[in-house]
């Protein structure tokens, strides 16, 4: 596996891999920046992945809230068998709060 990232030994130090696959043997190898360089550039990687993750969790989450409720309401409206059953249980979906979000 090709890993692009910096890696961490445990030396305090973060190390590049040296190892080339044969996909790599033709490219030049760039010289290492400074660790302050490379610090940077690292936590920038970070922030965009934590960011792209937060971006997706809360975009979840907000699709649940937004359809959860209407979905449990669907479901349950839809055992009825006839009008008059429908109607019963509008009556009683508003009264249980499943109409409006509130449960």
């Amino acid at each position: 596996m090709r890993s692009w990232l910096p890696q961490y030994e445990g030396d305090g130090y973060v190390h590049r891999q040296n190892t080339r696959s044969a996909d790599d043997r033709n490219l030049p190898l760039t010289d290492i920046a400074s660790p302050h360089e490379l610090e940077h550039a690292a936590r920038a990687l970070r922030a965009v992945a934590i960011r792209a993750l937060l971006a997706q969790f809360f975009g979840r989450v907000s699709s649940w809230l937004r359809n959860g409720p209407a979905v449990e309401a669907e479901r349950y409206l839809s055992k009825a068998s006839d009008l008059a059953d429908l109607e019963r249980r509008l009556v009683e979906a508003e009264r249980r709060g499943l109409l409006w979000g509130r449960a």
